[in-house]
């Protein structure tokens, strides 16, 4: 319902609308706009929020600063934009709802007797637009997340030497690097905890300035969201490789590769290099602990 017909609604009386049959098709047609409307947000709504959990947002700015921290705060930026789309799509709502409740009463007052039909009607028709909203929305956000995986690109080289075939996702896992960060959003009540531990080993005149710097800190966390950052393969993937006791994945010596072996193959080369006497000497005890005791000492020194 536009604007300018809200306002023509406020301004005549209740007694004057006409009773008409002319008056049942806008009061249908009013009832189904709003309604629809407010599906279609709804809609927005939800797929924006899950837009903010993935690695790429529906919200693309040009990168002006070809630089590291040039396209982190264009990073940043887009995913403030998202948020802003987010609070205006919940605005809209709540202005929609107003308007439903209105026109509701006011047809209450018009035609009570055909007020079921036509929420029946409007109903339906919110219903089918959410249907074909979601399943818009759906499409869209999985090609965002596939652009985002493929912007990314892999990082590393994967060479497969073993007799184990990798599958697709496990090589896709591989190509992001043995150091590929795979840790979800932490836990912030066990973060809390820990924190008020180690705050009270402090002493007084600390506690109030480390306890409000870690507030600031649990409160980015908890704003940022927990992002996605690999599928539901990926995953199954990093599992299978795990147990998998037949290779061994490692870095190469030189280069951005990720190197599969045969793991009898590695140990056989690993004992054949270490039993050169020539190279390598057998040591009778473990000197560990002298190497970390001496370094404690050094640290201690300098500290």
């Amino acid at each position: 319902m536009s604007d300018d017909h809200e306002k023509e609604l406020q301004r005549t009386p209740v007694n004057t609308y006409p009773s008409s049959p002319f008056f049942v098709p806008f009061a249908f047609v009013s009832k189904m706009a709003v309604s629809a409307t407010a599906a279609n947000t709804r809609s927005s709504i939800a797929a924006s929020q899950k837009s903010a959990r993935l690695p790429a947002t529906p919200i693309q700015l040009k990168h002006p600063v070809k630089s590291a921290f040039g396209h982190q705060v264009i990073s940043k930026a887009e995913r403030q934009l998202l948020q802003a789309r987010i609070e205006d799509c919940k605005q809209t709502v709540k202005r929609l709802e107003t308007d439903i409740f209105f026109t509701t009463r006011q047809l209450e007052f018009i035609m009570p007797e055909l007020l079921p039909e036509i929420h029946l009607v409007a109903n339906q028709a919110s219903r089918r637009r959410t249907e074909k909203q979601e399943t818009s929305q759906e499409r869209k956000l999985s090609a965002l997340l596939e652009k985002g995986r493929k912007t990314r690109g892999p990082m590393f080289e994967v060479r497969n030497l073993s007799s184990y075939e990798l599958t697709p996702a496990e090589c896709k896992v591989l190509s992001r690097g043995l150091n590929f960060n795979q840790a979800k959003q932490p836990d912030t009540r066990k973060v809390v905890c820990a924190v008020e531990n180690a705050i009270g080993l402090l002493g007084e005149g600390e506690r109030d300035e480390v306890r409000t710097r870690a507030v600031g800190i649990l409160s980015r966390i908890r704003k940022s969201g927990c992002q996605q950052v690999l599928s539901e393969d990926e995953e199954k993937a990093i599992k299978a490789l795990h147990k998998n006791k037949k290779i061994a994945v490692l870095p190469a010596d030189k280069g951005n590769v990720t190197v599969v072996l045969d793991r009898s193959t590695y140990e056989s080369k690993m004992t054949e290099i270490v039993g050169d006497c020539t190279t390598y000497a057998k040591i009778n005890k473990d000197p560990t602990s002298k190497v970390q005791t001496g370094l404690h000492k050094t640290l201690s020194s300098i500290f």
